[in-house]
């Protein structure tokens, strides 16, 4: 509209003819005249709107920081939350006690995907249409999704969650009482675990220590009494559970474990 506004303007059209033709201000029409006039065709280009990415953030880095220090080795529980595992509905309510800023379930996860954390499936994962998935599916979906529907048991696929390593986590990451450590060494400290049920709920739990996995399965389970689940974990997570199996015969009647195919991890 510019363009043509000026190009209108250099044929011979007066301000007021312009301005009405366009249906703009008259005031608006000899404004990019004068751009024109210092800047050539370029200064009347389209421009993106907005934010760059990352600039003017609702959360302040030193906020985001806090937010981190609240989640790293705690469960919502521990600040007077129901639950033993973060979700992105929980992170929210957090922020909203701390901020007074609310954020959608997709507005917590964009800062989780900024902190560097990410789950590596998705509900499409579980139930997808990809050779390997389809192979899984054929084969051990079926028997599953039968006993599940018959004890109205909860369905998990589980695994290691994902760190960024583009993530700023020397700025996000902070030990409590500690200096921040180099993001290299943070890093490779950090464990986190999460889960997604086949609604694409995601469960997650950020430790400064590697954690057991039944610790976290143990967790998962107490934030769905009553219910059987059934565990879908990544093969590497079933080696840490080689030398749990006291807690895996203690808990049979609870839980049923399955280790989803190599090619889906």
């Amino acid at each position: 509209m510019r363009l043509k506004a000026v190009s209108s303007l250099l044929g011979g059209g007066n301000p007021a003819e312009v301005a009405a033709l366009f249906n703009v201000s008259t005031k608006a029409v000899e404004k990019w005249l004068t751009q024109w006039q210092e800047g050539g065709w370029k200064a009347l280009a389209s421009r993106p709107r907005g934010r760059k990415k990352g600039d003017h953030q609702i959360l302040s880095k030193t906020d985001q920081a806090a937010v981190c220090a609240m989640l790293l080795g705690h469960t919502p529980a521990d600040h007077g939350y129901s639950g033993e595992l973060w979700t992105r509905k929980l992170v929210g309510e957090l922020i909203a006690d701390l901020y007074g800023v609310q954020f959608t379930d997709p507005g917590v996860g964009i800062y989780l995907k900024r902190w560097g954390i990410s789950f590596p499936y998705s509900k499409k994962s579980v139930t997808g249409q990809t050779d390997p998935v389809r192979i899984w599916r054929e084969k051990t979906w079926p028997k599953i999704q039968a006993a599940v529907k018959i004890e109205k048991a909860k369905v998990f696929l589980i695994d290691r969650v994902s760190i960024d390593s583009k993530a700023p986590m020397d700025e996000i990451w902070k030990f409590p009482d500690l200096s921040p450590p180099r993001a290299d060494s943070l890093r490779r400290q950090l464990s986190a675990v999460g889960a997604i049920n086949t609604h694409g709920r995601v469960y997650f739990f950020v430790a400064p220590q590697p954690l057991e996995i039944h610790s976290f399965l143990d967790r998962l389970a107490s934030d769905h009494p009553n219910r059987k689940a059934y565990f879908i974990l990544s093969p590497f997570l079933g080696r840490d559970l080689e030398v749990d199996r006291t807690w895996i015969e203690k808990n049979q009647n609870d839980i049923s474990l399955h280790f989803i195919s190599d090619h889906l991890c």
